[in-house]
């Protein structure tokens, strides 16, 4: 296919017949001295929907990888170690599968990025920032469907198709499987025989009686209420508390008159000492 030479910066062009699975983008371009980053971006025509863009952060070693939808960002995948430095001639090779992006640099891969926006609404890719482009080259390979190889003229099915035909909830299409009309293991009728058949349990009686919901007075000979009596236990602790008290009382009286008695034989003493 046509491929562009030495783009200016920033550069939007066209996809050709759009990015659909088996078709790939090589860019091979250079970094300045002083470059600090730049980015490749995968877009969707009239919308502000970006399907990848690619941020390859030199100052920061790293590469981070998202998707925008509707004009909100989503989240951002980042990849620790950049293999770009400055002044460094790369080569970026960005492939199309039916369920996700590739991202090889310099002939290795380097990472992958889910689809989140249908890969047969990308049409146009965005170069921007610190960098110098010599080439964009976009090719078609054979896609590859399990071991058989598909033909180069036959067109990659929609995203919409392929999201119906592999994702239908009941879907009795499974590519080219298909699935067993019989049973793949005969059955065994002594074995399902010697199952017992599934006896439930019975009902266990009542242990405890049910109770009448009637209500029935206190004072009723049927009912099973008896006041609360005084037991002879608290009465002896009531008593002894009570002659405690006392003793203390009849103790504390004693030693008072026998204190003030020594008192006033002691005064008069010391009163005839004075004559």
């Amino acid at each position: 296919m046509e491929s562009v030479i030495n783009p200016q910066i920033p550069y939007v062009g066209p996809i050709q017949q759009n990015f659909a699975p088996g078709r790939w983008i090589k860019i091979c371009g250079t970094t300045p001295a002083a470059a600090l980053r730049f980015t490749v971006s995968l877009r969707c025509t009239a919308e502000d929907d970006i399907a990848l863009q690619m941020s390859v952060n030199i100052i920061d070693n790293n590469i981070s990888i998202n998707s925008m939808r509707r004009g909100v960002w989503d989240e951002t995948q980042t990849i620790l170690g950049c293999p770009i430095k400055n002044q460094d001639r790369f080569e970026i090779i960005l492939t199309c599968d039916f369920t996700q992006y590739k991202i090889l640099i310099n002939g290795e891969a380097y990472s992958e990025f889910p689809q989140r926006i249908a890969y047969d609404r990308v049409n146009r890719i965005a170069i921007e920032d610190d960098v110098s482009i010599e080439l964009i080259a976009q090719e078609v390979e054979r896609p590859t469907i399990g071991f058989k190889q598909a033909e180069a003229e036959a067109p990659p099915p929609s995203y919409n198709e392929l999201q119906s035909k592999v994702y239908a909830p009941n879907a009795t299409n499974y590519g080219s499987c298909s699935l067993p009309t019989t049973a793949p293991y005969p059955t065994n009728p002594t074995f399902v025989a010697a199952i017992p058949a599934y006896q439930p349990y019975p009902i266990q009686p009542a242990i405890y009686p049910t109770q009448s919901s009637t209500m029935v007075p206190l004072n009723a000979a049927s009912s099973n209420f008896r006041p609360v009596t005084p037991s002879k236990r608290k009465k002896y602790v009531t008593c002894a508390c009570v002659l405690l008290v006392v003793m203390v009382i009849i103790v504390f009286g004693v030693f008072n008159k026998s204190t003030r008695r020594r008192h006033h034989h002691r005064h008069d003493h010391d009163h005839d000492w004075d004559y």
